[in-house]
């Protein structure tokens, strides 16, 4: 039975065959030195650049608040559909794009995710079909400066700082930590194609809610929070009319994908402020989506 499945998503799908299976992705991940997290037949790494220290509101902020590049592989090492949503300064986005148009990526998209950062970040989202390793080390020699591995979250360390607890009370929600960083990530439900691919949730179709802790300075007690919500085009209005109803700065709208069925638009926000404003704030946001995967704070997350 299983086997037919795949026959028939072939024949659908064209030529280009993803496995359901797990793919071993030792060889991407070799590229990079780094471990990445998995799901199902899609890998996600995160890469941190620490030549780039970006601040907001006399907050400096942690990588994995969404000032990374985020690489993201599906299918298997042999085929894959792979895309990069890359965190540059301006003045590499022209060199970056021009390598990896050489190198068979097409762009998808270039914009802003947060206002008022020094300096400003620029997001370079791209994708190719192919070799995974051929198009990781691609990317690879593509990236500026020095990038370093960020260490996949855990749900573990979640539970070690009150602010996170208290925000994942508030949501009925798990989340996964690293450093001073929490993430907490809810899926669509609906079945989401992207260039003929069904889309696992790793491959940037999630909603992120992130949450830095702020432990000292004028800020001391407080959470810095960065969000994306993948949304349907008629949720996105009444999503950031309520994110700024709560005291939320909307920082983006915008697509990330070109050819992705059911449209997808893509709502950034910053918050700044104790644990329960800014996970209020989220709540309610939430409550506006008509198709979302939660797991609740009882379980470990979402994502293996």
């Amino acid at each position: 039975m299983k086997n037919m499945f795949l026959i028939l998503v072939a024949l659908c799908f064209g030529s280009v065959a993803y496995a359901e299976e797990a793919a071993n992705w030792v060889n991407v991940q070799d590229v990079f030195k780094a471990q990445g997290k998995t799901h199902d037949s899609a890998l996600v790494i995160n890469l941190a650049r620490p030549d780039l220290q970006v601040m907001k509101d006399n907050v400096t902020l942690k990588p994995g608040l969404g000032v990374e590049h985020m690489l993201m592989f599906q299918g298997t090492e042999e085929q894959a559909l792979v895309a990069a949503d890359l965190a540059l300064q301006e003045s590499e986005v022209d060199q970056v794009m021009a390598n990896l148009f050489a190198a068979g990526f097409e762009v998808t998209a270039l914009h802003n995710h947060l206002i008022g950062t020094k300096p400003p970040v620029i997001f370079l989202h791209v994708e190719a079909q192919g070799n995974a390793v051929t198009l990781a080390r691609a990317l690879q020699s593509s990236l500026p400066g020095g990038c370093v591995a960020e260490p996949p979250p855990t749900p573990e360390l979640a539970q070690k700082r009150p602010e996170w607890v208290a925000v994942q009370e508030i949501l009925g929600l798990a989340g996964k930590a690293q450093d001073d960083v929490m993430e907490i990530g809810i899926p669509r439900t609906e079945r989401v194609t992207n260039r003929g691919v069904t889309l696992d949730p790793l491959m940037g179709i999630t909603t992120m809610l992130l949450f830095q802790v702020l432990p000292e300075g004028e800020h001391a007690g407080m959470i810095a929070s960065t969000a994306e919500f993948v949304l349907l085009p008629e949720e996105v209005n009444p999503v950031a009319k309520v994110l700024r109803e709560n005291g939320l700065q909307v920082s983006a709208i915008h697509n990330h994908f070109l050819f992705e069925k059911p449209r997808l638009i893509f709502v950034h926000c910053w918050g700044l402020g104790t644990p329960e404003k800014v996970a209020s704030a989220y709540k309610a946001a939430l409550a506006k989506i008509g198709s979302i995967k939660t797991e609740k704070k009882a379980k470990s997350g979402h994502l293996k």
